[in-house]
């Protein structure tokens, strides 16, 4: 588990991912793969750890997609090789989207960029960078939560 000044390193630089919605959209993420639990797909990156760790970043009802997701491409956005650690602790957030379904997204901050909502982490660098770990069309999000409930953004 990470130190308190070592909040997680990832093990390998996650994936491009995406996830054919039954709404037509589609979200682009970053993940290590991904799993099934009670009717939810669940997504993962792996971090450094003795034993290493998954950590779910992503939990979506199976029902909103249309399909199984894909691996768009391999290893990004980590083009030195370096698969990067966290800045800082990251906490949940939750989305409320236009079809009445619930995304649980594990997130530093969610912005909405043109016409895409992003849910992005803190990676330690020279200076830290931010890197969207879920990139959501924004006109699919009717509201986004933290962890204690508190409204961050709303459409």
């Amino acid at each position: 588990m990470p130190t308190d000044d070592d909040f997680g390193t990832l093990l390998l630089p996650p994936n491009h991912w995406s996830v054919d919605l039954a709404t037509g959209d589609t979200l682009e993420l970053l993940t290590d793969g991904f799993s099934t639990k009670d009717g939810r797909y669940v997504f993962s990156i792996l971090f450094k750890g003795k034993p290493h760790f998954l950590v779910t970043t992503l939990s979506m009802p199976i029902g909103l997609s249309r399909g199984s997701p894909e691996t768009l491409s391999v290893g990004e956005p980590f083009a030195d090789g370096d698969p990067g650690s966290l800045a800082k602790p990251i906490e949940h957030w939750y989305a409320t989207l236009t079809t009445g379904d619930t995304l649980e997204v594990l997130a530093h901050e969610y912005a909405v960029k043109g016409e895409r909502g992003a849910f992005s982490v803190l990676f330690k660098g020279q200076p830290n960078f931010m890197v969207a770990l879920l990139s959501i069309p924004a006109g699919l999000v009717k509201e986004v939560r933290n962890a204690s409930g508190k409204l961050q953004w709303k459409k």
